[in-house]
């Protein structure tokens, strides 16, 4: 096992709680974590609660580099302009039972970004494994303003870290399930929404999402009809449908807003 009682993932304990402390005021949030994860599987790693990565870590509990290219091309097929993604692991998926005990954890959301060379994570253990979707849509522009605050908060610690890494997977068990079969069967998002529009979140379907990406390109109904295998006619009711939930008028008016707004995938 590794001592990482030294390392930089215990020593910043105090400094991260405090920054991560607006998160805990009346949230599901019962804890936060960053990872920089990097080609070789090394780590910066920082935590409310350091035992948990630690506990982690010294059990061979971890997603490899790989993995997550694996799950970014999954999110890629639905989302081909984003280099973020997020999934879930629930109770009865968490890898160690032990953490779900010790630490009470019904669930982990984990926010990615992927920056080619390594992958920024955000993760965040809730208290519940209730409504937690729909806790996410609710609370998708805090999560996101909170990553930019935190960045902003650690852009002088950070760098100073990059000769502490952590080497992850020394003892990864051969028993261990592969962690991307856990998540790889719900990284599909089931529901899509248009925001920061109006001060508004628009639902959208998964059809209608695929219609309004053809506008974006241009294509004309019949074109759009034969990608994705319907006739024009059902395509311009596609239209009719988007212009109604946008209130808008326009096929260009579709697109601008479609431009201007944030797609939401939960």
């Amino acid at each position: 096992m590794q001592d990482l009682t030294k390392s930089h993932l215990f020593k910043y304990k105090s400094e991260i709680q405090r920054i991560a402390k607006p998160l805990f005021d009346g949230s599901i949030i019962s804890a936060f974590g960053y990872t920089r994860q990097y080609k070789n599987d090394t780590v910066i790693s920082l935590s409310t609660v350091p035992e948990i990565p630690n506990e982690a870590y010294n059990q061979g509990i971890q997603t490899t580099f790989s993995e997550l290219k694996f799950l970014k091309k999954c999110h890629a097929n639905i989302n081909k302009n984003s280099n973020s993604f997020y999934y879930f692991l629930e109770e009865n998926n968490l890898p160690a039972k032990k953490l779900n005990n010790e630490y009470d954890l019904k669930s982990i959301l984990i926010m990615v970004d992927d920056y080619h060379d390594y992958f920024n994570l955000y993760i965040y253990p809730l208290k519940t494994d209730q409504n937690v979707m729909n806790y996410l849509f609710n609370n998708w522009s805090m999560l996101l303003k909170f990553k930019h605050y935190f960045m902003g908060s650690t852009k002088k610690l950070l760098p100073q870290l990059e000769n502490e890494k952590i080497q992850l997977f020394n003892n990864r068990k051969k028993t261990y399930t592969n962690i991307t079969g856990i998540i790889k069967d719900n990284i599909t998002p089931k529901h899509y929404y248009l925001s920061n529009f109006h001060n508004k979140e628009i639902s959208i379907t998964a059809k209608e999402l695929q219609a309004l990406k053809h506008f974006s390109q241009g294509r004309t109904l019949k074109q759009i009809g034969q990608y994705m295998n319907i006739s024009p006619r059902t395509a311009q009711n596609y239209q009719n449908i988007l212009a109604r939930k946008l209130s808008v008028f326009t096929r260009s008016q579709i697109i601008d807003l479609y431009l201007r707004s944030d797609l939401v995938m939960l």
